[in-house]
């Protein structure tokens, strides 16, 4: 009976998408009522009671759309219900590790996908973090959660890829530029507002780099718990909504375009540099790869604008608020750039760690701080060897290549985009070690997935071409024939 409902809600796309929005507000609300009040051992049983609701007749489709959902504003639903306990405790942090679980353990299993060397190789890799884990002796819940995530989310790629999970990547871009523009206003309201559960955030969580507890004096982290992964997520629905606009009509058009200014004018208040240039990369990508000279051009068109609302924000607002400066945006010096010096440190420390098969576990810089997530090939080397880390680093060149053979295909556009922002990205930060994570992995596993399919149908046109050209060349061959055996009667008569 499942499987019947399932297979109906399958064959419209739109039903779906309202099914699984009304289930996700009936969660955020039982969630909401639920937590007020209630002991974390009672909230721990609220969030798997949440999960499982998610997980409709264990629908893997709904379940990683759910969790991709939440995990944009899964940060600011734990502060809004913060009671002054320990956030980092908060059990509502698994329950998109939760939900992707259950996707893949209710993956189907026949595949029409490859069987091939990246599949077994994402198998190993995480086989490889366990026993890292182990060798060091990280056992603790924190610790454990970490691997566990980082693992489930380089499954998912693979397993998308071989259509054991499916590609719901085109449900995720119809939802991202509603979510952006969702939390790209909040994320400006944050900055001239401030609400006090985001004041008690910053108190309780001791970031020296998110600015002051006042109004115009922080760096907004929305409805992220940091400035960081708050920016990739906005990045993402940005990149998204660009991809959008030329594919929709009038009125469609006019509210991505409002979407679009409302979230980068939020990701300048991020003041994240890292996600600008990798919207500028993905940006950049979607001129390379759009198809007629206006797909070419409304990206253009669009980062001019939004250098120009740059330069705008920051000469409004310069002066009242010391958060935003031109020097943070135009300038760079590496002498003088604590967040540059991190992460040069950490490239230096790669020689010695590629010695170490398992990693060497945490990565304490000659300052005494650990920054094990400044950079994804570091954090990965550190925590589970060389062998992981080139293995994870080499399934994302993989991505990078099938989307330059899909890059005349307006259809993985906004995927492609997606891609080559986490590749950037990247090199600034982990993004598999958080839930956050699975936003790549969808996008990954999409346009590996749909390269894999153009590859194959191409191989079938071209097998099918073969078959009739031998075809054509036999019966060019028996008419040959026929005509010279016609001949030789006709002479011997």
């Amino acid at each position: 009976m499942m499987t019947s409902l399932g297979a109906r809600l399958g064959d419209n796309p739109l039903r779906l998408l309202a099914i699984g929005a009304i289930g996700v507000g009936i969660a955020l609300f039982a969630l909401a009522v639920g937590f007020a009040g209630a002991t974390l051992s009672d909230q721990l049983y609220i969030v798997v009671l949440v999960g499982l609701m998610a997980g409709i007749a264990w629908r893997p489709r709904t379940s990683l759309v759910v969790a991709a959902s939440v995990i944009f504003f899964l940060g600011f639903i734990r502060r809004v219900l913060d009671d002054g306990g320990k956030e980092s405790a908060d059990p509502l942090v698994a329950l998109p590790a939760m939900l992707v679980i259950i996707a893949i353990a209710y993956c189907v299993t026949t595949k029409d996908g490859p069987r091939d060397l990246w599949q077994k190789l994402m198998y190993v890799t995480a086989a490889v973090y366990v026993a890292a884990t182990v060798t060091h002796g990280l056992i603790g819940p924190n610790f454990l959660f970490l691997t566990l995530v980082q693992i489930c989310l380089l499954i998912v790629i693979v397993q998308i890829r071989s259509g054991s999970l499916p590609d719901v990547w085109g449900t995720m871009e119809a939802l991202l530029p509603f979510i952006g523009l969702a939390i790209g206003l909040y994320g400006i309201y944050q900055f001239f507002v401030l609400p006090d559960w985001d004041v008690r955030w910053m108190e309780s969580s001791k970031l020296t780099s998110i600015g002051k507890p006042l109004p115009q004096e922080v760096r907004v982290f929305g409805t992220g718990d940091a400035p960081n992964p708050f920016a990739a997520l906005l990045s993402t629905a940005l990149l998204v909504s660009v991809s959008r606009i030329l594919q929709s009509r009038l009125v469609m058009q006019i509210f991505l375009v409002v979407a679009v200014g409302t979230m980068a004018f939020a990701l300048f208040l991020t003041g994240v540099r890292s996600a600008l240039l990798g919207v500028a990369v993905g940006l950049g990508w979607m001129v390379i790869s759009g198809r007629g000279g206006l797909r070419r051009l409304v990206p253009v068109v669009l980062a001019v604008g939004a250098g120009y609302g740059l330069l705008q924000v920051v000469d409004r607002f310069s002066g009242s608020s010391s958060i935003l400066s031109a020097d943070r945006f135009t300038s760079f010096d590496a002498g003088s750039d604590r967040s540059a010096q991190v992460r040069l440190e950490l490239i230096k420390l790669i020689p010695d760690a590629m010695l170490y098969p398992f990693g060497k576990g945490a990565i304490g810089l000659s300052t005494g701080s650990v920054a094990n997530l400044d950079n994804m090939f570091v954090d990965i080397l550190y925590r589970a060897g060389p062998f992981a880390a080139i293995a994870v680093l080499a399934l994302l060149l993989k991505a990078v290549l099938d989307a330059w053979s899909l890059r005349l295909d307006p259809a993985a556009q906004s995927a492609s985009a997606v891609v080559l922002f986490f590749l950037v990205y990247s090199v600034f930060s982990n993004p598999f070690a958080t839930s956050m994570g699975l936003i790549a992995s969808l996008a990954l596993g999409s346009v590996m997935r749909r390269a894999w399919v153009l590859k194959s149908e191409n191989a079938k046109a071209a097998a099918i071409e073969r078959r009739a050209q031998l075809d054509r060349d036999s019966e060019v061959a028996a008419r040959y024939n026929a005509a010279v055996r016609a001949e030789r009667l006709t002479t011997d008569a």
